[in-house]
């Protein structure tokens, strides 16, 4: 089977979808330890190094140890691009750069690993510099596509848009994947074995759903009901708390989303297995890369 290099893995998200198209994750690498616990617990067979991408040390043993590697996959943190970051932007502006930077630092040390194909996943709002990624790329020799997805079309309950980059150079080739009828949240939910609910919602909070069910109105921050019937909202970081704000209603009751909820509706199985606190958990579901859609773009990765 191909094999591949997951930088910036998290809690696993990419490579699951690439191991669900038979390829093999030799290594991931990360600085969240509570992710790479739960990447650890999953991929028992995979080595996992806990480092900053610019240390040295780590370029140095990647570039022994993972040389000709098929593919090098990954999602640069993507808070210096994210809507959700606005507030802070202007206060934590050297921070935010840092961020910036990430994705360009990610794909030289991918192609200093002479892969076949490298992949990097990205919020839209990050376009800027996904072009230079593209650009420096195809400046090395690679044939690069970039577009965005929305990964309710590709077996994922849920509306997510984000940019895949897929470059790829002699002996790979990349069909972009074609999209299918999406899933709903209500279909997902209930799939055997269902994920635990969430907890019964304030009666504060219920006033807040109410009313924002009877305004349509939505705010960032605000509550608001999942419609089962679509695909859900997407699944943030700053979203995915237990308290708001998004709610499922059965019967005239709302409850918060639980983690097991939110993992589902981000296309894990109910058979991964996470590591940490709840908060931290439900910090490294919504920071995925869904897996489901991983699988499409590995999906339609050819090797010769």
């Amino acid at each position: 089977m191909p094999t591949f290099v997951d930088l910036f893995s998290g809690c696993g998200g990419m490579s699951l979808g690439f191991s669900l198209a038979n390829w093999t994750p030799l290594c991931a690498v990360d600085v969240y330890e509570d992710a790479l616990k739960t990447y650890s617990q999953n991929f028992p067979e995979t080595e996992v190094i806990c480092a900053d991408v610019n240390d040295q040390d780590l370029q140095n043993k990647l570039k022994t140890k993972y040389l000709n590697v098929d593919a090098v996959v990954g999602g640069p943190p993507c808070q210096g691009f994210s809507m959700a970051s606005n507030r802070n932007r202007a206060t934590n502006k050297e921070r935010y750069e840092q961020l910036n930077s990430l994705p360009l630092k990610y794909a030289k040390l991918a192609r200093s690993l002479c892969p076949k194909v490298i992949v990097m996943e990205e919020v839209p709002a990050a376009k800027v510099v996904v072009d230079e990624v593209e650009t420096y790329l195809i400046q090395e020799g690679y044939n690069v596509t970039a577009q965005v997805y929305n990964a309710s079309k590709y077996s994922v309950p849920q509306s997510r848009k984000r940019i895949i980059l897929v470059a790829t150079r002699s002996g790979a080739d990349f069909v972009p994947p074609s999209p299918e009828a999406p899933i709903s949240s209500g279909e997902a939910l209930n799939r055997s074995p269902r994920p635990s609910h969430g907890t019964l919602v304030s009666e504060k909070t219920k006033s807040k759903i109410l009313l924002f069910k009877e305004t349509k109105q939505r705010l960032w921050g605000k509550f608001e009901t999942i419609d089962l019937s679509k695909p859900s909202p997407t699944i943030l970081t700053v979203t995915n708390s237990s308290t708001g704000p998004y709610a499922l209603q059965r019967g005239n009751n709302f409850y918060n989303l639980s983690a097991e909820e939110s993992a589902r509706l981000q296309s894990f199985p109910s058979s991964y297995v996470f590591h940490g606190t709840t908060t931290s958990i439900r910090k490294q579901i919504g920071n995925a890369v869904p897996p489901m859609l991983a699988r499409a773009i590995a999906s339609s990765i050819t090797l010769r």
